[in-house]
Parts: C-alpha cells; structure tokens; sequence
C-alpha cells in the first residue's frame, strides 16, 4: 500500500484535488444560477473554469515542478475565496470562512511547519481584513440571498468544505507514515553502516594485536618460562586478556 514515493503520492494529492474542486465549484455554480444569486452565479462560474485550464499542470509536470506553482495557486485560491467570504459577511454569514481552514490543512502536506504557520498568519489576516472591508459595502449593491438560498448554501459549505479538510488530512497522514517508513529505512542503513564500521575496526585491532603477540615471543621467548601466564603477556602488551585469548583462538585455533 506504501510502496509508493512521496513525490508520487504527493502529486496524486494534487490531480485528485483538482478532481475534487472543479466537481465542488461546479456544484455551487449551478446552484447559484438556478437560483439566480447574483453576482456569485457569475463569480463562483469561474472558477471550475478556470480549474479546468489548469488542471494539466498537475497533471502533466512531475511533482518537483509542481511544488514551485503550489504557493502561487493558494494566494489565487485564498483571493478568489476572499470575494466569496466578503458577500456573505455583508449578510452576516460566517459558515463560509470554513473554506479558510483548507489553505493551512493543505500546507501541512507540501511544506515545512514554519511556512505552514505563515500561510496560517496569511489566511488569519485575509479573515479579518473581511470584518473591515465588508463594514464599508452596502447591502444594497448586491442581490439579497433568502433564508432558504442560506441554508442550502450553509448546509454545502459545511459538508463540502469538511470533505475537503478529510481529504487533505488522510493524504497527510499518508505522507507522515511514507516520511517514518523513509526515516526508519535510513536509521537502518546507518545502523548498519556503523555496524560494519565497527567490525572493521574490531579486525584491524585484533590483527595489530596477533603481530605484537608474533613478535613479543619472537623476541622475549615467554614459552621457555612454563609459569608464564596470559595476564602477563596481557600487561606486556598493554591490552586486556580477552583480545589475546580471542586473537589467539581465531588465529590458531588453540588457547594460551
């Protein structure tokens, strides 16, 4: 299930967003002009257009080159959902800053934890710019949504709009479990790599100690002492009775 890259998965994230936003757009759009909601039924039209447009970018560029683009679409996303969030806080409706949540969420994937919590200061200041910007617009400039054109709308963004939070964060969670495999992977590799390293070190030593144990009883002759011991030739040799016994085993096959 995980035998995928994360370059893979992470631009599979990207064509099914696509997928996702020109469907839900959609949705809106044609709600918005059956219903005759202006100037949204003209605004919100726009956007599976658009979308539609750019979908060859995920789909046809590797993720590398996809990623550079990913800051550049979320400040047209977040000014593109600006516009939708000032008309409805003119009527006094706050369900549609929801969509806001998505920008962060979708960050989570695609960049480091310091530049998700600027793109979170970037939607926080977009939202309350609204508070102030809508204050100086009339109602009157615009078509007047009925309590049930509200509610239908409301009910949308909430499930819609959770959808898309779901989405991202199961991609995210994806991600996150490739990220521990990748890094487990590598702690491995290491922990091997130290290991061989290890051993290498090990032989070389053993091997020193073998030719000082060749050259010690070449020169000192202890064998002609019977009462010689390997703890003295251990101390004679500056090393330890275990190294010799087990250099002596190794090479020769016989104890001291």
């Amino acid at each position: 299930m995980y035998n995928k890259s994360q370059d893979t998965i992470l631009k599979e994230v990207c064509i099914r967003y696509f997928y996702s936003i020109i469907l839900v757009s959609s949705l809106f759009a044609v709600y918005y002009i059956y219903e005759n909601i202006e100037p949204l039924n003209y605004f919100v039209s726009l956007c599976p257009i658009a979308h539609i447009f750019l979908f060859f970018i995920p789909y046809s560029l590797d993720y590398k080159s996809i990623k550079i683009l990913i800051p550049y679409y979320l400040v047209y996303l977040s000014f593109f959902l600006y516009a939708n969030m000032v008309y409805f806080w003119i009527f006094g409706q706050i369900t549609a800053f929801m969509w806001y949540s998505i920008i962060p969420i979708a960050a989570m994937i695609f960049f480091s934890r310091k530049t998700v919590a600027l793109w979170g200061i970037y939607v926080l200041v977009l939202i309350c710019s609204v508070f102030v910007v809508g204050s100086f617009i009339p109602k009157e400039y615009f078509h007047s949504p009925t309590e049930k054109q509200l509610m239908v709308i409301n009910i949308m963004t909430i499930v819609l709009s959770i959808s898309f939070i779901l989405f991202f964060i199961y991609y995210l969670n994806k991600i996150n479990l490739i990220r521990e495999i990748h890094l487990a992977e590598r702690e491995s590799v290491d922990e091997i790599d130290n290991y061989i390293e290890e051993e290498e070190l090990e032989s070389d030593k053993l091997d020193k100690l073998y030719l000082n144990i060749l050259n010690y009883f070449v020169e000192k002759e202890p064998f002609c002492d019977p009462d010689y011991t390997i703890t003295q030739l251990a101390k004679e040799l500056q090393s330890n009775v275990k190294y010799i016994s087990r250099i002596i085993k190794i090479k020769e096959d016989v104890n001291f």
